[in-house]
């Protein structure tokens, strides 16, 4: 059959009715809120949503030659899951509303039904179809910001993360991310999140280092009305707040003893109750724990839980600091200059100078990822006038400068530039000075060297021999 109406700026009407009169009152109704599609019967109302006919909405009597509107409601569901459909009946019988809405019905009205009635529940049945579109459409998004291919780098190091997240991803096994202030532990929590299962459902993050002592519990656990002094009203924790999706702690190693202990109880039951409560309630929850702490360290001091440890640690995830994996700096200066043009209105791209790109391979960038954006952000806004944009050493903020080169302001930059020296011999020279201090601080002990440097002995050994310092571990 064809449609009724031909605006297809108006949402679209499947409707499944033998009555002949019932069919004329919808015409005059609806014409000019909906395309109207008539089907007599339920078998042809499939075919055509089998077939990819339109519809945001359906409407479905009860009682059909053939297939009943009652079976018919499934056989629907089967090709879209997500269509509204509104049954009709000419009786009034509360055992059929309730079987039909079990079946997966939105509504149930019953015949004859008023003109403002039957357009009140399409209306809503449409805002609900639209809003639920625009959600997924939203949560595409979103996944699409955070897939684990946008995880900026070469280095192996971040193809191992991206791997780690792609694996964690088609599991519900909890998740600890381990790794230094700044290297980006939240981003790769929402990229194991909008990969997996229950990116539909929220994604909720607490940072354990900022909630007071006394509330945290709460703020965790939720409470009830009366539950303490203040608790005016009742409250649902981050657990409940996470409810079908993923629940995110971060540095969690700074949790309370007992709090800890209440969290590993949650995780093996997989039910919490709210302070005051006596309800338990059900958990379908997915944890992934973040710190900068090494919590083999804390639980040989006793101030972390070797059990819950054991049951937050099934999937680990480690993130090297920047200054291990350098060569990931050019493609994330690259990146965070274009999201910082974008954010600022810079009329040009910025450029960097050689100069520049070599001064932020030699950092140390103890702030890491993080440190790196907001040096970028304080370049560009302090030098935006440049014309063209071209950033060099003498643009960075100076003391940020001052540590990367390894010499105060004060100095007469003069000097340097008198002996003829490129900045890549100024720099090579105060690192060996630096190496050449420090191993003589310690005696030649080369962990305690790496350890004061803040380099793991990896990188100390590669700067050794680089450098060509005379030294024998």
């Amino acid at each position: 059959m064809t449609w009724l109406i031909k605006d297809i700026s108006l949402p679209s009407l499947l409707a499944v009715e033998d009555d002949d009169g019932v069919r004329e009152a919808l015409e005059l109704s609806l014409k000019h809120l909906f395309r109207i599609h008539f089907s007599v019967n339920a078998e042809e109302a499939l075919d055509y949503l089998k077939n990819g006919g339109e519809a945001d909405v359906v409407t479905l009597d009860i009682c059909l030659p053939g297939m009943s509107g009652l079976e018919a409601i499934p056989e629907m569901k089967k090709s879209r899951p997500d269509l509204p459909i509104i049954v009709v009946s000419a009786v009034g019988d509360a055992p059929t509303g309730v079987k039909a809405i079990k079946l997966g019905a939105y509504d149930y009205i019953v015949k004859p039904f008023m003109k403002d009635e039957i357009q009140q529940i399409l209306d809503h049945a449409v805002e609900s179809t639209l809003l639920k579109k625009k959600n997924l459409s939203l949560i595409r998004e979103v996944a699409e910001r955070f897939h684990p291919e946008h995880l900026i780098g070469i280095s192996f190091a971040i193809k191992e993360v991206r791997e780690k997240i792609l694996q964690a991803s088609s599991a519900n096994s909890p998740v600890l991310i381990t790794g230094e202030t700044g290297t980006g532990k939240e981003l790769v929590a929402k990229a194991i999140h909008y990969s997996s299962f229950h990116r539909s459902g929220p994604f909720i993050a607490i940072n354990c280092a900022a909630l007071p002592r006394e509330l945290i519990e709460s703020e965790l656990f939720g409470h009830e009305k009366g539950a303490f002094t203040g608790a005016s009203h009742q409250r649902k924790g981050a657990f409940e707040q996470a409810q079908n999706g993923t629940l995110f702690l971060d540095e969690i190693g700074e949790l309370e003893m007992n709090v800890q202990a209440k969290l590993l109880r949650v995780l093996e039951e997989k039910k919490i109750s709210r302070i005051g409560g006596t309800k338990p309630i059900a958990l379908n929850v997915r944890l992934i724990s973040a710190t900068n702490k090494d919590l083999t360290q804390a639980i040989a001091k006793g101030e972390f839980r070797k059990d819950l440890y054991y049951r937050i640690c099934i999937f680990p995830i480690h993130i090297l600091p920047l200054r291990e994996r350098k060569e990931d700096i050019p493609s994330l200066v690259n990146y965070w200059t274009q999201i910082l043009q974008k954010e600022m209105g810079l009329e040009i791209l910025p450029e960097f100078s050689p100069t520049l790109m070599d001064c932020f391979k030699q950092a140390s960038w103890s702030g890491n990822v993080r440190e790196l954006k907001n040096i970028l952000e304080a370049m560009f806004l302090s030098h935006r006038k440049l014309r063209p944009l071209v950033l060099d050493v003498l643009h960075l903020p100076r003391e940020f400068r001052s540590a990367v080169l390894g010499f105060s302001e004060k100095c007469p930059n003069a000097s340097f530039l008198d002996q003829g020296k490129s900045f890549k011999d100024i720099l090579e020279e105060h690192e060996r000075k630096m190496i050449l201090e420090a191993l003589q601080k310690t005696g030649g002990k080369f962990s305690e060297t790496a350890q004061i440097l803040k380099v793991t002995p990896r990188i100390l050994k590669y700067r050794i021999k680089k450098l060509g310092i005379e030294w024998k571990q």
